[in-house]
């Protein structure tokens, strides 16, 4: 029984309420929005809830977190690849040590974040078309832009989504 007493039960709440905060994105993404386009581009926005998480919880949280999230957009997309598994830990570690040495946690520095990283995720989803000579860089390039913008609309309701949960 003494084992009892080193489980954290908060630890554990706040972990499991951020896993359904993470699935519901995984399923607005993939059963939603991949269906939505505008001007033949799709909104990638799961990067946007992990560098949230990361912001208020620290790169500890953003990374682990980031982690599972990466592993099951990627089971997903079912795309044969690791790029999400790879990119969003990455995002969420270092989007909790900027925002604890470098950036207050507030909406704009949050944005600008994310902007960087979905530019990072579409550029990364893009290079591999035009690294096998599939398509030229300039549209490729314009494409990750477009996605980019496409998808920073989403910053601004997880932002908020986030801040109220880091604080249960």
């Amino acid at each position: 029984m003494i084992f009892l007493d080193l489980i954290n039960l908060k630890k554990i709440r706040k972990a499991i309420i951020y896993l359904a905060a993470i699935i519901v994105t995984l399923g607005l993404q993939t059963l939603v929005f991949s269906r939505i386009s505008v001007f033949g581009i799709m909104a990638m926005f799961v990067p946007v809830i992990v560098v949230a998480i990361g912001m208020f919880e620290g790169g500890v949280w953003g990374g682990t977190l980031g982690l599972v999230t990466g592993v099951l957009l990627d089971m997903a997309l079912a795309s044969g690849g690791v790029t999400f598994t790879v990119l969003l830990p990455i995002f969420g570690f270092f989007s909790g040590v900027f925002a604890r040495f470098y950036i207050n946690k507030k909406l704009f520095p949050c944005i600008l974040l994310c902007l960087a990283c979905l530019f990072i995720t579409a550029s990364c989803q893009a290079l591999p078309l035009w690294f096998f000579g599939e398509s030229a860089f300039v549209v490729m390039m314009k494409a990750a832009l477009l996605q980019t913008l496409y998808s920073i609309v989403f910053s601004v309701p997880a932002f908020f989504m986030i801040k109220r949960l880091a604080k249960y």
